[in-house]
């Protein structure tokens, strides 16, 4: 049914019908709701009016006649009958008695359910009895015990079947109650069964048409799958068809013509790519778990050996004296070889941490803060910490930062330790003459810093190396400088890292140059400062 349509009217149909569904069901459950309010008037308005409004206020009002005529009786007793006070409790007795017929009348008219009806004539009766008696007294009929007796007994009696309308009444308003209570449940049962209908309807719909679509497309993947396995296909299904699903049969087509030789090249360069990465990949875990299981007991050799150290300077040479010849020159050599084991020590240190942060840094590990940093500062103190490399060669260090220079946006310990690795490579490379560090702004909002040496400076083919890692410029066998052959590669990962560049430039024996840019920082930037963790 849907081979004809296009997947866009196809998908939208399944919501559309989904919606009419859920627009059934919303007006299903209006329908329950107003029914359910207008069960609830007919109660509120209804029978439950009746047993509280209406009832209370006729119990009310009898109980004040009858409170005025107990009153008038007790006075009648005392005063003459022509007092001003009889005259206004009679006429108060009969508006009051007008009142209680306002409200009796109201009460008859409310239409009242059946098994009422007995009830309002008994009241109905006792009223007309209760009224008769007290308008005899009132217009000077003679107070006796028995008149009096009489009055209490029919208030009393009128009394109880107010009350019984009301019990009746309130019967009434529950036996409502009960059948608003059954049409609800129906109407709810009614409305659960609808809406599971509709949501059976609504999966059963979405499977059918998701099944339309997915089994063609599962089936071109699986065509697709099959060619690019090199396998024969010997025809592409659904080619005839005008919706989408035919141009992508009529597309799978086309590339199953495509040269098998092309696609088995295509194959090749994918195997070698994941070789390659999976290579690199096992290589980086090697050197991290290598470094790891080297730090510890490395740490522990170098922690012995500086205790060893300690201990034969304080305890055991002073007690050897320096008398005899041999024992002198054994202990020298023993000085000699301890220096040689933490010098050799902490190079291995540096290397492990140097490939750990490498490392770390290509895996998106590492944790940058970033802040608004002065370059004068940061040149400062590199100069500081590299002094005595500088120093114990005879190298003048000059710095060249002009103070108008804007800050830059950098981590602080990052940046030193790239001008620090910067500064000792020019140490190592240099015998004589200077080491230069210079700061100026370069062009799209950057800052370039460069640390220059007159040394001898490296060759043209050997410029591309530095940055990789483990590379070292030079003679492989004499004359190389030590070092971990990372530091310029770390360098290269930090700089770029903060979305600067590092360069090389150099003249054999007439020094290198090493230049690189850092972000400035924006003026109306309003965070100094912030930490982050790269993620892959």
């Amino acid at each position: 049914m849907l081979a004809n349509r296009s997947i866009r009217s196809a998908v939208f149909f399944a919501p559309a019908v989904i919606i009419v569904l859920m627009l059934v069901v919303i007006v299903i459950f209006d329908q329950a709701l107003r029914q359910q309010q207008t069960s609830f008037l007919d109660v509120v308005h209804g029978p439950m009016a009746r047993a509280t409004t209406s009832t209370t206020r006729l119990l009310l009002q009898v109980s004040e006649v009858q409170a005025e005529l107990l009153r008038y009786i007790q006075l009648a007793q005392r005063l003459e009958p022509n007092d001003p006070v009889l005259d206004d409790l009679r006429e108060s007795i009969r508006s009051k008695y007008e009142a209680v017929d306002d409200t009796f009348d109201a009460l008859k008219a409310a239409s009242p359910q059946p098994g009422e009806a007995d009830v309002i004539s008994n009241i109905e009766d006792f009223l007309i009895i209760h009224r008769a008696v007290s308008t005899r007294l009132v217009a000077g009929a003679e107070i006796d015990t028995m008149s009096v007796s009489t009055i209490m007994a029919h208030y009393q009696q009128l009394q109880s079947y107010i009350a019984e309308f009301a019990e009746r009444s309130l019967e009434s308003a529950q036996s409502t109650t009960d059948r608003t209570e059954r049409e609800v449940r129906s109407l709810a049962k009614w409305l659960m069964t609808g809406s599971i209908l509709a949501i059976l309807a609504s999966i059963i719909l979405t499977l059918f048409v998701g099944r339309a679509i997915s089994r063609p497309i599962t089936g071109m993947i699986d065509i697709l799958t099959a060619i690019a396995a090199g396998k024969t296909v010997p025809s592409v299904p659904d080619q005839q068809r005008r919706d989408e699903i035919g141009a992508m049969a009529r597309a799978v087509a086309v590339f199953d013509s495509v040269p098998r030789d092309w696609r088995e090249h295509e194959r090749s360069l994918e195997e070698a790519r994941r070789h390659a990465e999976a290579a690199n990949a096992a290589k980086s875990a090697f050197l991290a778990n290598v470094s790891h299981e080297l730090r510890t007991p490395l740490t522990s050799i170098l922690g012995f050996t500086r205790i060893i150290q300690r201990r034969l300077e304080r305890n055991i040479l002073p007690a050897l004296g320096s008398n005899d010849p041999k024992t002198g020159n054994a202990v020298r050599q023993v000085r000699e070889n301890i220096d040689i084991i933490l010098a050799e020590g902490d190079r291995l240190t540096a290397l492990i941490n140097n490939v750990l942060d490498l490392e770390r840094i290509e895996a998106g590990e590492m944790v940058w803060n970033i802040e608004h940093l002065d370059v004068d500062d940061l040149v400062a103190q590199a100069r500081t910490a590299t002094a005595s490399l500088y120093m114990t060669k005879g190298l003048s260090f000059v710095t060249a930062v002009p103070s108008s220079l804007p800050m830059v946006r950098a981590d602080r310990d990052k940046i030193i330790q790239v001008l620090i690795n910067l500064i000792s490579n020019a140490v190592k490379f240099t015998s004589e003459g200077h080491i230069r560090c210079a700061a100026s702004l370069g062009d799209d909002g950057f800052v370039e810093i460069a640390v220059s040496d007159s040394g001898r400076g490296i060759a043209a083919e050997e410029q591309d190396a530095v940055f990789e890692k483990f590379r070292q410029v030079g003679d492989t066998l004499t004359g190389k400088p030590t070092g971990t052959g990372l530091g310029l590669a770390i360098c290269r990962e930090i700089v770029e890292h903060l979305g600067g560049t590092i360069r090389l430039e150099s003249t054999p024996s007439a020094g290198s140059t090493f230049t690189f840019t850092l972000q400035c920082a924006r003026a109306d930037s309003t965070a100094s400062a912030f930490t982050r963790k790269d993620s892959k």
